[in-house]
């Protein structure tokens, strides 16, 4: 999932893609064209990759993978944690702003079931459902405004003395 400027997409990867490093780094070699269709042909395009410490980004003590690197800087990204994100908690999904857009996602997935047997899904089928949830997303909740979150967010867990968020 995209999150960026106020709109979220969902790129859907090819059948044979893996969650490692080198799957990781095909989605960021996508990632200018995905940016140019969500943003427009004329806009600035952002050039920061907010991530968590997910498997294929960065290993399970915080370094960056390799593949994953040397992707961002071939596409002229760069990475908001650098290539140690070992301060990062590994888990911190109610600061990360992506994390709310999933759950959106989700809950309009879980509203729009497949014609079938969930597990006789194809992936075009999979990818129009998609599609339709994320056009839901991006038009019935106020996607520019949790863009706008992160720094109330980080203050919020400051203020909270690092416990979980009430969001």
């Amino acid at each position: 999932m995209e999150l960026a400027r106020g709109v979220v997409h969902v790129e859907v990867m090819p059948a044979d893609w893996t969650l490692n490093g080198a799957g990781v780094a095909a989605f960021v070699d996508r990632l200018p064209g995905v940016r140019r269709k969500m943003l427009g042909a004329g806009a600035r395009l952002p050039r920061r990759v907010f991530t968590d410490r997910g498997t294929g980004m960065y290993n399970p003590h915080g370094k960056v993978v390799s593949e994953y690197s040397d992707a961002v800087d071939r596409n002229g990204f760069h990475l908001y944690w650098g290539t140690d994100a070992s301060k990062q908690a590994p888990d911190m999904g109610d600061v990360l702003l992506h994390e709310t857009a999933v759950s959106w996602f989700r809950n309009v997935l879980r509203k729009d079931k497949p014609n079938g047997l969930p597990w006789e899904e194809t992936q075009v089928e999979w990818a129009v459902r998609a599609r339709k949830a994320v056009a839901y997303v991006n038009q019935e909740y106020d996607v520019a405004g949790l863009c706008r979150q992160f720094p109330s967010r980080i203050r919020d867990v400051i203020d909270g003395e690092g416990e979980r968020l009430n969001k």
